[in-house]
């Protein structure tokens, strides 16, 4: 058993303490208790230094899970958009293609205006009918 005893210099010690009684032949009557005690506050301390460290140790460990989960979400989300970023140019890029075929290989001649009326761009065909040299 385990008990706390106050140490002469007002400390208080951790003593393990196994006894055990003696007894006549006859089972009944006690000849002599025998004990045995033993310092076990160092042991004691460091367990509990041991007991302290592991728990945080434990909040560590799943502080950094939890850290690592919000990084997997925040990734797969990055993932998520990345690729709609990408269907998107894939789309703006489809949608240039077709604008270039529609508006500058017409066979007639195209102008865009702005409200005041000054020519803002030309399609290809526009440019040969007017003698100018398009600018990128």
């Amino acid at each position: 058993m385990e008990i706390e005893i106050l140490h002469r210099d007002e400390s208080v010690r951790t003593v393990l303490w196994n006894s055990a009684t003696l007894f006549e032949p006859d089972g009944q009557t006690p000849i002599a208790t025998i004990a045995q005690g033993q310092d076990i506050t160092s042991h004691k301390q460091v367990e509990q230094v041991l007991q302290n460290t592991n728990i945080k140790l434990q909040n560590s460990v799943e502080q950094r899970d939890t850290a690592l989960e919000e990084v997997n979400n925040k990734k797969l989300e990055l993932e998520i958009q990345n690729e709609e970023l990408r269907e998107s140019q894939d789309l703006l890029d489809l949608t240039r293609a077709r604008y270039f075929d529609l508006y500058d290989l017409a066979p007639v001649g195209y102008c865009t205006v702005n409200e005041k009326g000054l020519i803002l761009e030309v399609n290809l065909t526009a440019a040969n009918m007017l003698g100018a040299t398009r600018q990128p």
